[in-house]
């Protein structure tokens, strides 16, 4: 799994153009985006949701940014940091909240090893919630928005999210007023410094966007602040574990937090 997503992020085609990757050192995520070009949010919306009907009709296993894969591969240890999770809950709530979930992917990919009582509720933007409340929604999984609406605090889960929000404090500052129990941070870069930089995206679709590489020291100690412990980090189990961006490493990594006593 891992060996492809580096195949296609250091694919190059010809005349040295990037297909896939990070590249820049931005002042201001104004000044980023103001070089992003080519992004299309109506054909990407679309593209997700071809890809979360061709896994409810049994036509691929799972996906992943809209990319479809055939054969099952289960993120184990994340699923069994939501098991402890849920199993610590006080108030036996049996719910994850799944921040920027897309039409469920984590939940599809993982059901099958999922507590056959879970509730797994998507926070998305709206567009993505009216389409998902429509035709996705079953006994375990329903839709949500915006994060304001969710009354549960046992886990959340923020899954290759928070670097593409401009103001991200502003989304910790909710959970954390929120008091999520666990907070589960999936599929992040992070460096030994933050800078904005520029992701371009040419082979799942056409896009450039601004994004984040976090200082991990300034993440972690973001959410010991706010009264969290770190319980556990490791190495992406999908992404590359570390690249070279800027001359600077640049790791991605997932972090799980649990509320101090």
């Amino acid at each position: 799994m891992r060996k492809l997503f580096r195949a296609i992020k250091d694919k190059i085609i010809g005349g040295g153009e990037i297909v896939s990757g990070l590249i820049g050192e931005y002042s201001s995520w104004e000044a980023a985006e103001a070089e992003c070009r080519g992004y299309d949010s109506d054909l990407i919306y679309q593209k997700a949701i071809n890809a979360a009907w061709a896994v409810r009709k049994g036509e691929a296993v799972y996906e992943r940014d809209t990319f479809l894969f055939y054969e099952k591969a289960y993120n184990y240890r994340l699923v069994a940091h939501i098991n402890k999770a849920l199993a610590d809950s006080k108030s036996g709530c049996k719910e994850v909240v799944d921040f920027g979930g897309s039409f469920g992917s984590t939940y599809w990919q993982n059901k099958d090893i999922l507590p056959r009582d879970i509730r797994w509720v998507v926070v998305e933007q709206r567009h993505f919630y009216e389409y998902g409340k429509e035709h996705f929604e079953d006994g375990h999984l329903s839709f949500a928005y915006p994060i304001d609406k969710i009354t549960s605090n046992t886990c959340v889960l923020c899954s290759g999210v928070l670097q593409y929000i401009r103001d991200y404090k502003n989304i910790l500052d909710t959970l954390f007023e929120k008091e999520f129990e666990y907070i589960i941070i999936e599929r992040t870069a992070v460096s030994d410094k933050e800078w904005i930089c520029k992701q371009i995206e040419r082979v799942i679709y056409d896009a450039e966007y601004p994004r984040y590489i976090f200082k991990e020291e300034e993440l972690v100690g973001y959410f010991i602040a706010a009264g969290y412990v770190l319980i556990d980090s490791y190495s992406s189990m999908v992404d590359p574990a570390i690249q070279q961006i800027n001359n600077r490493n640049v790791y991605s990594k997932c972090f799980v937090f649990k509320k101090s006593e």
